[in-house]
């Protein structure tokens, strides 16, 4: 089909009319107009209505695609905290043993590692460290007690599946790895929820460790996000965004803006979908309702089932919007058109002439007002800005500039909800990475860190040329502390202890970190064997003046023994040298308890 601009419809018309002379062919062409208007006007209709039911689509669709989004992250993050936790205890039980091995009995060192364990949480109630031999006997269960010494090699979850069994299995195999399972809540019991562990063998004492979260409190967070979200959503935007059940149950979307639309309502709308196409892509549904100002609304829903929480969700948007607007047009072009034909016949009986001045006039005004609503479109689609529909003259470009406008808004909104999930997501990694360097009973910093940063101060005194002071700390007869008031009072005990060492490390180089169990170290770059030794009587002399109370001591309080190191780095040996040289002496330390022992090369 042949184009031509808008603009030269005018000038075409005129010299139409003066070279026909005759109002027949103007009564033909006014004709066709009419049926083309018709025609464009329901055609407009039917592409709005596509358009709408598109959008519809879409955005349910978004909306699942960033459930199933968050969902991934989240299940991925707390599989990665969980793992990181687990390398940390078991690091821990590592030290533990291989520290006790020559001194103590097996059954002693696994009662000794059982206390520890047994008050560890990772996140909740379903974050305890639990431990099983390779036989199927349990170890260690916090939640009950009186579970341990028996056998679950055969326990089964309520689908079936051989929980301790798996476990095993994937521990002998594999060394470790994650399991999901369907296991009870604490608080009740007779209930289970899904439940994903980590688990990973101990070869020496034959134990299975592990520990794990219930899925569905992060699978609960996340539902809470999106139902105050699309709840927020209700509150902007004109169209209505609701989550319902298979029964019809709704959790948003009772308080709708449309007249009197009910939850009753959306219900039976919903209920009428065939149930497989509401399963597999979605379907639309119609439903009517009566407005405030006792009109009715025509109302346009799309839904869609979400299987793995077993909701039914979509948006609703108001017809009438549509029908107003194609109303409107079908007035104002049949009034143009009249007027037009008047104005055509005034103009071949008065003067032929001026019917041609006044043409040309009208298509140079439509060439302009084209012209500037070209460069609006321009600055919407490059620069995001919203078109002046005050400068705009012409009721059809301002329909156009209103629903371009429209879509810049959106575009701005789904931009600024983008970087904002952006910045949540920026902060969660954040607090994640603080948590995986910091113990967390005495906020030190933890092994991990520590092992880390002393291989760069290593690094660098060896380029500097610089001294650099390690101090490994064991809390004197602290088995016997917790034996005699009890593990709270022991980790009460430790940060008390763990203050007094983060508040002595005066420069930000130095570091205190917890080493495992009752141990600590002190890291002390840039510092010699004197300096490190005033340190450490000024730590020595803050702990003894706390005279915290230990009838297990021949002192009668809690004091503790440090092997104080220190050594000038060099690129042919390894961090290793310093922890060994801080090591002996500490084994020093040791045997007369309540002093510091200094050696260096």
């Amino acid at each position: 089909m042949k184009t031509f601009k808008i603009s030269e419809i005018p000038i075409r018309l005129s010299l139409f009319i003066i070279i026909c002379f005759g109002l027949i062919p103007s009564l033909f062409f006014m004709g066709f107009q009419y049926i083309d208007i018709k025609r464009k006007i329901e055609a407009g209709r039917n592409l709005h209505l596509a358009d709408i039911k598109q959008q519809l689509k879409m955005e349910v669709k978004i909306d699942y695609e960033i459930c199933n989004a968050l969902h991934a992250v989240k299940i991925k993050r707390l599989k990665r905290s969980i793992k990181s936790a687990m390398d940390i205890v078991f690091s821990m039980v590592e030290t533990e043993y291989h520290m006790h091995e020559h001194t103590m009995e097996p059954l002693q060192i696994a009662d000794l590692i059982h206390d520890q364990l047994q008050c560890v949480r990772l996140f909740s109630e379903g974050g305890y460290f639990f431990i099983l031999s390779t036989k199927g006997r349990v170890e260690l269960y916090p939640p009950d007690l009186s579970q341990e010494g028996l056998s679950w090699l055969n326990l089964e979850d309520s689908n079936g599946k051989r929980i301790v069994r798996e476990m095993i299995h994937l521990a002998q195999t594999a060394g470790g790895g994650f399991l999901e399972y369907a296991w009870p809540v604490s608080k009740d019991p007779s209930k289970s929820r899904k439940k994903t562990s980590y688990v990973r063998i101990f070869e020496p004492l034959n134990w299975i460790i592990g520990t794990g979260e219930y899925i569905q409190n992060i699978e609960n967070e996340i539902q809470e996000e999106i139902i105050e979200s699309k709840r927020q959503h209700n509150i902007m935007e004109d169209d209505i965004s609701f989550i319902s059940d298979l029964e019809g149950k709704l959790t948003v979307g009772k308080t709708l803006g449309f007249g009197n639309l009910s939850t009753t309502a959306i219900k039976q709308a919903i209920e009428q979908i065939d149930r497989t196409s509401l399963k597999s892509s979605g379907d639309f549904f119609r439903l009517s309702t009566i407005g405030k100002d006792g009109n009715e609304y025509d109302m346009l829903g799309f839904a869609k089932y979400y299987l793995p929480w077993g909701w039914i969700g979509g948006k609703i948007v108001n017809l009438n919007i549509m029908e107003n607007r194609t109303d409107f047009l079908k007035k104002r072009l049949k009034k143009e058109m009249i007027g037009e034909f008047t104005f055509m016949l005034l103009t071949l009986i008065f003067a032929i002439s001026f019917v041609f001045m006044i043409g040309k006039y009208y298509a140079w005004q439509v060439k302009k007002h084209m012209s500037e609503f070209e460069a609006f479109f321009e600055n919407a689609s490059k620069k995001k800005e919203q078109i002046k529909l005050e400068k705009v003259q012409f009721e059809e470009l301002k329909t156009l500039g209103r629903t371009a406008n429209e879509m810049v808004s959106k575009r701005i909104d789904q931009q600024e909800k983008i970087e904002q999930v952006n910045l949540k997501l920026k902060h969660t990694n954040q607090k994640l990475r603080e948590l995986a360097n910091v113990d967390g009973l005495t906020n030190l910093a933890n092994r991990r860190f520590f092992n880390s940063l002393i291989e760069k101060e290593w690094h660098r005194a060896a380029r500097e040329r610089q001294k650099i002071t390690l101090g490994m700390l064991d809390i004197d007869f602290f088995k016997r502390y917790n034996d005699t008031y009890g593990h709270q009072m022991g980790d009460d005990c430790l940060i008390k202890v763990g203050t007094i060492l983060k508040e002595a490390m005066r420069r930000p180089a130095d570091l205190a970190a917890r080493y495992g169990g009752e141990e600590f170290v002190i890291l002390l770059p840039s510092t010699t064997l004197e300096g490190g030794k005033s340190t450490a009587e000024s730590i020595r002399q803050q702990v003894q003046a706390l005279n915290i109370p230990h009838s297990g001591s021949p002192f009668g309080r809690v004091s503790f023994s440090m092997g104080l190191a220190c050594i000038t780095p060099s690129p042919q040996k390894s961090p290793q040298y310093l922890l060994e040289l801080a090591d002996k002496a500490l084994y020093k330390a040791k045997e007369t308890r309540d002093q510091i022992i200094c050696m260096k090369e």
